[in-house]
């Protein structure tokens, strides 16, 4: 899942967007989640290129990883082999 808004590498093409990233980032979140952070993200990163073109891609990523840090689900019972 991608978000509809995000920096998609302008001149420098896709491999310099934020698209894979996004996708794996989101990936760290339980499925029920995913959705609406990326609706969200969507919001905020469209929000900041109208206000603060400059900061936008970053602050939109900073939010996006306070979530996932937030979701993120970490299993400490798995038992070694």
């Amino acid at each position: 899942m991608t978000p509809s808004n995000f920096f998609d590498g302008g001149i420098h093409g896709p491999s310099y967007g934020d698209g894979p990233w996004l996708s794996e980032t989101l990936e760290q979140i339980p499925f029920r989640k995913q959705k609406a952070v990326a609706n969200r993200y969507s919001e905020i990163y469209q929000e900041l290129v109208l206000s603060d073109p400059k900061n936008c891609r970053y602050r939109s990523n900073s939010w996006i990883r306070k979530v996932v840090k937030k979701y993120t689900v970490v299993n400490n019972d798995i038992v070694p082999f």
